[in-house]
């Protein structure tokens, strides 16, 4: 079997958390008038499951790439919670940024809860890094 060297694997799993969290706040960010004007009214009725969608893909990246204690249910709250983290931000700066003119809705910051509950609970263990921390191993 290939075995990546461990400098390219982490650079690897950094960039593609990277690219996913990029493309997250691009899309939430958006401003108003664009997304009426370049997104047809039938692909904004999947609005709900692309925010689960985009959040799954977001924490399943920060678990790959930052994952550093033992790959146990303390470790998955930590990224369920940060992902809530980001996913508030994200909704929080929609409504208050000059220039996007959108709104924050409960109902989008819980799709984007449950995307990262979804990654939270259903990523394999063995796609994490098992690294040690403060001397013990994982």
């Amino acid at each position: 079997m290939f075995r990546m060297k461990p400098q390219l694997d982490a650079f690897l799993r950094r960039a593609a958390f990277f690219v996913s969290a990029t493309a997250a706040i691009s899309a939430s960010l958006i401003p108003h008038t664009t997304v009426d004007a370049d997104i047809p009214p039938k692909v904004q009725s999947y609005e709900l499951p692309f925010h689960v969608v985009v959040y799954f893909v977001v924490t399943l990246t920060a678990m790959v790439a930052f994952a550093r204690r033992r790959r146990d249910s303390a470790t998955r709250l930590d990224f369920l919670l940060a992902g809530a983290l980001f996913g508030a931000v994200m909704e929080i700066l929609q409504a208050t940024l000059p220039g996007v003119g959108r709104t924050a809705t409960l109902r989008d910051f819980f799709s984007n809860l449950l995307g990262a509950a979804l990654a939270a609970a259903f990523v394999p263990s063995r796609w994490l890094p098992s690294r040690e921390l403060h001397g013990e191993t994982a």
